[in-house]
């Protein structure tokens, strides 16, 4: 049911700013959102059913200035796929399995980030 209405919202091309808390969003409505190119603020906080695969899909979102992924699945080997979002500012991974400042996965993603 939530993916098909990620899949309606990623049909609207000129969303810039979305926020998606606490609801069903798995994987797969990961998958619709990455196809929202302008996007430049995502929150999915609360979506426990977000894991590494959803991570990998907004990888694609490459305009993002700040994403939220507190309180999901994912945890720190999705990492990686975030070090190409040149324009990224803000990544909240608040309650998130594995996640610590002082992990190496972060140092690595910190120094490839502005």
């Amino acid at each position: 049911l939530f993916a098909n209405r990620c899949a309606y919202l990623s049909k609207i091309k000129t969303l810039t700013s979305l926020e998606l808390c606490g609801g069903g969003i798995a994987d797969l409505g990961c998958a619709h959102l990455a196809t929202i190119y302008n996007l430049t603020s995502l929150n999915l906080s609360q979506n426990e059913r977000i894991t590494n695969r959803g991570a990998a899909s907004l990888a694609a979102l490459s305009n993002l200035k700040a994403l939220n992924l507190s309180n999901t699945r994912v945890n720190s080997d999705a990492l990686k796929f975030f070090s190409g979002l040149s324009q990224l500012q803000s990544l909240a991974l608040y309650g998130c399995k594995d996640i610590e400042e002082d992990n190496p996965k972060m140092d690595s993603l910190q120094s490839e980030l502005p």
